[in-house]
């Protein structure tokens, strides 16, 4: 068994994230301690990484979420859908800032504007557009790609923003000019992952299976760096460390770091991670996280754990002291750097733009003002506003306390490795000193071999605790369906147990849900369909069966109509449920004998 001093990588936790497939994550850009996810249920989830509780639920999409991104402050959550919708949640006080629409296919990126409230988003539609989150409107829209946006980011300073495409391209943007400033990175497969060097004008590219490579390129030269050599498997996210003298890679259970100049591979680690999502750094450890079907699953990377690939050329450095032992910083190679400001940044216009001006002489102009001479329009800003619209935010609001923000500690492993003669001998019991002892005990116990179930439970629980929430709000209808058949089981239950809610409305809110049931082949959701079934029959079917068959009259009755038109509705659910209670009645199994037990065949003759 290996030293645990070896140990360079483990699974911090894995979870169960959403009640439908996850379908994208993002680590938040400060520490990687936060991580939000968003899946097929149509739900934003908010969590700390190595809890498997989250933080807060984030409901109101119409759509699968397709994107979510954190701002640099971390308050605000964007989620962009698979209708082209984009929305803003403000994680301090639990509301959606800002619903935007404009896209016309689904939102696949997303990237916050360093110092101000600027959203860029790429879609399917082919389209890269910047919003302006606070006013809801669209500064520009860059056309320019011809296939889906899979990645973008800023450049540190905020003046320029990068897109990568499926049309093998990647594109940087002047968001001053309005115009694209260099389009010659053609590559050799779809571009999936684009980071800019945290000092430098240097850009990382990298590719997914059909290229499987990295490449650099200096943007003040505007030209092609290095590459590396093809990977096993597709590039998934790229991330330059804080020095940005390592680039990391991850992909297919695989991380692998790359200096810049010459592009040369330094690590490579096995990580089973499956296909990583999001890559960010937390101190001195790498966090990873990847999704697959409900599940996420979170992994720690000791950077100062990993073997360095020795060549032939770095014998010689081996033997120097430790200290010594750095990579070549990029910093001290010439190239220019990031100018950083924290009070005003460049900023955007819709108008019509002059020519972009040589790429050298546009990073030295830069400023506050676009230098154009057309008139204000609704999407310009005057300068105090364009102040405060890009006030550099210092408070992380959910980076966690620094008690939690030490590094992450590995599993501990086995120490004996032979056998010995007290491995096969009863532990000693040991009496509790209390009651809460033992039950505290047990429960440890249960947990430590039923972790599993432990998270099934938690998300079961969430999913009541929401449903609560939202029926404190006296909004029922989006309540009962839960995305978890165990959740709305238990809600029905307990409604089962308070006759007072119940009424038509609430009778045609519940049957649709009632058939998915019926049809289950667990037993416990079956007979709970057959009680909810019998409720509904004794206290409303007589009034359906009278308010459907009597005949409408000539006189406007707008009560009645409403009453007929729920009735209907009810009447035509219960035709399809009887259908099918009689196909179970004909089986011979167990559920068969829950619902003939039942008695609903006879209920349902009062519909006749």
């Amino acid at each position: 068994m290996s030293d645990s001093k070896d140990r360079s990588n483990w699974k911090i936790c894995e979870f169960v994230a959403h009640g439908a497939n996850v379908n994208c994550l993002a680590l938040s850009p400060g520490n990687g301690r936060t991580l939000a996810t968003g899946g097929e249920d149509r739900r934003v989830n908010v969590w700390m990484v190595g809890n498997p509780t989250p933080l807060l639920t984030i409901s109101g999409m119409t759509s699968p979420v397709q994107s979510v991104a954190f701002n640099n402050a971390e308050n605000w959550v964007a989620a962009g859908s698979k209708s082209g919708v984009i929305k803003v949640f403000d994680c301090e006080e639990n509301r959606v800032v800002r619903t935007i629409s404009g896209h016309t296919a689904a939102v696949c990126s997303l990237d916050f504007h360093r110092y101000g409230d600027i959203l860029a988003s790429g879609s399917m539609d082919t389209n890269l557009k910047l919003w302006d989150v606070r006013r809801k409107g669209c500064i520009f829209t860059y056309h320019g790609h011809k296939e889906v946006i899979n990645s973008l980011q800023f450049t540190p300073d905020g003046k320029w923003i990068v897109s990568a495409s499926d049309d093998k391209t990647a594109k940087v943007w002047d968001l001053s000019a309005g115009r694209v400033l260099f389009d010659k990175m053609s590559h050799n497969g779809p571009v999936t992952a684009v980071r800019f060097h945290p000092k430098e004008l240097l850009l990382a590219t990298a590719t997914g299976s059909a290229d499987r490579r990295v490449r650099f390129w200096d943007l003040d030269s505007m030209s092609l760096v290095s590459e590396t050599p093809p990977e096993s498997n597709g590039i998934r996210c790229i991330h330059f460390d804080a020095k940005g003298d390592v680039l990391y890679t991850g992909s297919q259970d695989m991380l692998k770091g790359y200096t810049c100049e010459p592009a040369k591979n330094v690590y490579t680690q096995p990580v089973s991670w499956g296909k990583v999502a999001s890559i960010a750094q937390s101190g001195e450890q790498l966090i990873g996280a990847s999704f697959q079907q409900t599940s996420v699953s979170l992994w720690c990377i000791d950077t100062k754990r990993l073997k360095h690939k020795a060549n032939e050329d770095e014998v010689l450095a081996a033997q120097l002291p430790q200290q010594q032992q750095t990579h070549q910083s990029l910093s001290s190679s010439s190239r220019k750097q990031f100018e950083y400001s924290k009070q005003e940044r460049p900023f955007t216009q819709a108008s019509s733009q002059p020519p972009p001006p040589p790429a050298a002489e546009s990073r030295r102009e830069s400023t506050g003002d676009d230098g154009g001479d057309s008139p204000p329009t609704n999407h310009e800003m005057q300068l105090e506003e364009r102040k405060q619209l890009f006030e550099y935010r210092q408070k992380l609001v959910l980076t966690p306390p620094e008690k939690y923000a030490s590094p992450f500690q590995p599993p501990p492993e086995d120490i004996a490795a032979q056998p010995a003669e007290s491995d096969f001998k009863p532990a000693p019991v040991k009496f509790p000193n209390s009651a809460a002892d033992h039950d505290n005990r047990c429960l440890t116990e249960i947990k430590k071999n039923h972790s599993d179930i432990c998270q099934a439970l938690h998300s079961r629980l969430h999913a009541i605790q929401e449903a609560y929430s939202k029926w404190s709000l006296n909004d029922p209808k989006t309540t009962i369906n839960l995305g978890d058949q165990s959740a709305t089981v238990d809600l029905l239950t307990l409604m089962l147990g308070k006759r007072s809610l119940w009424s038509l409305d609430m009778a045609v809110i519940v049957l649709p849900e009632v058939k998915p049931l019926l049809r289950s082949k667990k037993e416990v959701y079956v007979k709970c369909a057959c009680d909810i079934l019998l409720l509904i029959l004794k206290s409303f079917g007589p009034l359906i069966k009278v308010t459907v068959s009597t005949p409408v009259g000539a006189k406007v009755d707008l009560i009645r109509e409403e009453r007929l038109e729920k009735c209907q509705t009810c009447h035509s659910h219960l035709w399809v449920i009887r259908d099918d209670v009689v196909k179970l009645c004909e089986e011979a199994n167990q559920i068969s004998k829950i619902v003939k037990n039942s008695s609903l065949m006879n209920e349902f003759s009062v519909l006749d």
